[in-house]
This record gives C-alpha cells, structure tokens and sequence, in this order.
C-alpha cells in the first residue's frame, strides 16, 4: 500500500476508534429510528421528502465506516494475495 492510501486508510481508523465518533453515530442511530418510526404520523408530501432525505443523509454517514474499513481489509487482501505469489515463485 503507497503511503497516501495508508494515510487515507490511517486517518479515518483513528476517527472511528474516538469517543466523539461513536457517541455521533449512536446519536445518527437514534434519529433514525425516530424517522423511521414516524413514518406513519406525516400529514403531507412535503414532510415525506423531507424525511426520506433526512435519512438518506443519515444512511450515508452510517455506512462510512463499514465502508471504509471494507475497503482497507480488500486492500490488505489483495496485498497478501500479491505477497503469496510471490513467495511461491
């Protein structure tokens, strides 16, 4: 892995392992699950678009770090991959 691509990978692992991300996201979990379960009392179109982008800005902020932490474990993957061949060689 080239030192930016660490860097990158570095940066975002030491963000989600704070305090303040956890709390953030727990806090993104929760509304959420408000949105979600009011579904049901909105009283127009309006109130529905608006929610529905709420959540999906929710959503995307929610699959950062699984995201990201895939894509490290697909890098360090193929590396071990690339080391093995050529070890075999």
């Amino acid at each position: 892995m080239d030192n930016e691509t660490e860097k990158y990978y570095e940066n975002y692992i030491e963000m989600f392992n704070t305090k303040g991300w956890k709390n953030f996201t727990e806090q993104l979990v929760e509304q959420q699950t408000g949105l979600r379960d009011g579904w049901a009392s909105l009283d127009s179109s309006n109130d529905f678009f608006d929610v529905k982008g709420r959540l999906t800005v929710i959503d995307t902020i929610l699959a950062l770090e699984p995201s990201v932490r895939a894509g490290l474990e697909a890098v360090l993957a193929q590396e071990a991959e690339e080391d093995q061949r050529y070890a075999d060689l």
